[in-house]
């Protein structure tokens, strides 16, 4: 075969590679998580049922399910992948695939988010492209080594809002009894954590060599690490001074590190208890609905570190805070914060402000408000590479993944 046919054959095959763009949509949660979420409602009255999603997996569930990109057909040698959130690709993320390889493997997404991917061969041209969505609600982290981390983004407060991805993370101790691989403290780096709340006790902590304490590597001396001496998770230990002052310092701690622009890994050993307690004073305070409250803390049951059902100290938290006034848990939850542990209006304001945020009002990747979502049916034959229309029969033209007309979103199943 000579040179010029072979240069034709392979000008082909690309051009056809070009002409198969694929979008894709991808649900980052797993299944028990998901069905956990959407099958089960909390009430003050209601009795636990996480354990129903959890008992007799053979495998941890709190990591997410990842994106499988898959490469074009019998291409890998030479091939770099661009992914990134912006369709500009800007601060994008260049992944190298390895000969015999057939698919990227992308974990710890951002759940109802739009990324762009692009896939280009030796000589920098692109013979796949395409868009990612991405369904769920919570952001579990996959960092093998750590248990029971995950965002605590998504969830949803009473009057509409929902809770910041990328912000404020928890999870297991990352250097005592379970000790973090330097990857996965790599990883968390990546995802933009830039400081560590540490509500271990001394005890727990003194066996570390390291003064500081921070698997991290940061300081307390810049304002980057915390320890707290005291930060109990039993209902009785929300009257305790000392522990109201492991309660004031950890919360100025994290509205500080949010004003600087510092994401926060929060964590005690297992990430449940004591850091399950911080989250309920922080959604709590925000508005997050009982239902969704309830459901992150019982979301550690899906690791490994044993199950957290709501009746072991969360039930009894709850009905402490019914005694302070206010008509709604949030008002109950802000005057505890304010009156017994010395938060300030303007510290409660601010917490919702920087942590809070509108679904329906947040932009797309194009600049068109999408608060609007329509499921799309695709039609058949011919109708299924372009056309779609909607369930009250409007067409429109679409592949499998997102679309935008007129400041609707529709997604095509």
């Amino acid at each position: 075969m000579t040179k010029a046919l072979w240069s034709t054959l392979c000008a082909c095959v690309l051009s056809v590679v070009q002409a198969q763009a694929q979008d894709y949509i991808v649900n980052i949660e797993t299944w028990p998580v998901q069905r956990f979420l959407t099958e089960v409602e909390y009430g003050r009255t209601s009795k636990s049922r996480v354990a129903d999603y959890v008992d007799g997996a053979p495998y941890r569930l709190d990591q997410p399910n990842p994106l499988r990109l898959p490469l074009p057909w019998g291409m890998s040698e030479g091939i770099t992948v661009t992914f990134a959130d912006n369709e500009n690709y800007a601060d994008a993320r260049e992944m190298a695939v390895e000969s015999g390889q057939t698919e990227v493997i992308v974990y710890n997404l951002v759940p109802q988010h739009t990324y762009y991917y692009k896939m280009e061969d030796a000589l920098g041209q692109v013979v796949a492209e395409g868009q990612v969505q991405t369904r769920g609600q919570v952001r579990m982290i996959y960092a093998p080594s750590i248990y029971n981390a995950r965002d605590m983004g998504g969830w949803r407060t009473d009057d509409g809002l929902r809770v910041k991805y990328g912000k404020l993370y928890r999870g297991s101790e990352l250097n005592r009894v379970n000790t973090a691989t330097d990857e996965d403290l790599k990883l968390f780096r990546q995802l933009g954590v830039e400081a560590e709340l540490d509500i271990r006790s001394e005890e727990e902590r003194s066996a570390i060599a390291d003064a500081d304490h921070s698997a991290f590597g940061f300081s307390a001396a810049d304002d980057t690490y915390l320890s707290t001496q005291y930060f109990g998770c039993y209902s009785y230990h929300l009257i305790g001074s000392s522990y109201i002052a492991g309660y004031k310092a950890a919360l100025d701690f994290v509205i500080k590190s949010l004003k600087a622009g510092r994401p926060v890994y929060c964590h005690c050993i297992h990430g449940a208890d004591r850091t399950g307690l911080l989250a309920i004073f922080i959604e709590g305070v925000l508005g997050v609905s009982y239902d969704q409250i309830t459901k992150d803390y019982e979301l550690t049951s899906m690791s490994q570190v044993g199950e957290r059902i709501k009746t072991r100290y969360y039930d009894a938290i709850i009905n402490y805070m019914s005694r302070f006034p206010g008509q709604t848990l949030q008002e109950r939850m802000a005057y505890y914060l304010r009156v017994r542990v010395g938060l300030t209006a303007d510290d409660i304001a601010y917490l919702r402000s920087a942590l809070l945020e509108d679904p329906n009002q947040r932009p797309s990747d194009s600049g068109v408000a999408t608060g609007m979502e329509q499921i799309v049916m695709v039609g058949s034959g011919r109708a299924a590479c372009g056309a779609a229309y909607s369930l009250s029969g409007r067409r429109c033209d679409v592949k499998r993944g997102l679309k935008i007309v007129r400041g609707r979103k529709y997604v095509v199943r």
